[in-house]
């Protein structure tokens, strides 16, 4: 998630979870491990300056918002009026241009500023699931990453950094780990292309359809542990 860590265990309150925040640039264990991976601390100070660098630049302009997530800084202009973007736009690439060990990503009307390091999402859960195998090493049971994302079309990162959307997570999942890289398109009637996203599969919009997939998994995982899970799935395969 984009969320701090602990933004994330306030709401989901689960202490069995592994956490990954700030697009992965913290990763904290489930409760009873000692897993505790702060990756970007050294870029703390750039970021801090960056944060109230622009906080004084965008005071002005309605509708935007400038936060502090720890390892990156967000910048949201959903409310803002579609005449003053590019001011915003011009702001942060000011402060990059003053800030060599940051960099940009995007988001849905959201721009970000992130350590330019090789680090990413898809590097973060390889990384957790390595750990997780290590410790579980004496289970029977194999380890099937799962990924759900909203984003389809590929981003990289701005200033030559590896993209961070949920297009580079598919491509870990599916090619490095064998799992499963899903998307939360639009209802499953509507075609998504194969040259669009590297998800496997797609599901309806909405938090109720992407709640059932999760129930369904589990149930099936408890079910039928000797069958593979893509018979399972009750998503739409692309095409």
């Amino acid at each position: 998630s984009e969320r701090p860590i602990v933004q994330m265990k306030a709401i989901l309150q689960l202490d069995g979870c592994w956490y990954a925040g700030q697009h992965g640039f913290e990763i904290k264990g489930a409760a009873g491990t000692d897993v505790d991976y702060q990756v970007a601390e050294v870029y703390r100070p750039a970021l801090v300056e960056a944060y109230g660098a622009l906080k004084d630049m965008l005071a002005g302009i309605q509708g935007t918002t400038v936060t502090d997530n720890t390892y990156s800084i967000a910048v949201e202009y959903s409310k803002c009026a579609p005449y003053e973007r590019g001011g915003v736009e011009a702001a942060v690439t000011e402060v990059l241009g003053l800030s060599p060990t940051l960099r940009r990503t995007d988001g849905d009307k959201t721009l970000h500023l992130r350590p330019r390091v090789e680090w990413n999402r898809g590097r973060a859960v390889e990384w957790m699931s390595q750990r997780f195998e290590a410790l579980h090493s004496d289970d029977d049971d194999s380890l099937l990453p799962v990924y759900i994302g909203l984003e389809q079309g590929s981003a990289a990162a701005e200033g030559g950094g590896p993209g961070d959307d949920d297009q580079s997570m598919y491509e870990v999942i599916k090619g490095r780990m064998g799992g499963l890289g899903i998307l939360v398109s639009e209802p499953v009637d509507a075609a998504v292309s194969p040259d669009d996203t590297a998800a496997g599969f797609t599901i309806s919009n909405g938090q109720a359809e992407v709640r059932q997939f999760l129930e369904t998994l589990v149930q099936a995982w408890y079910s039928t542990r000797n069958l593979p899970l893509w018979a399972k799935f009750r998503g739409s395969k692309k095409k």
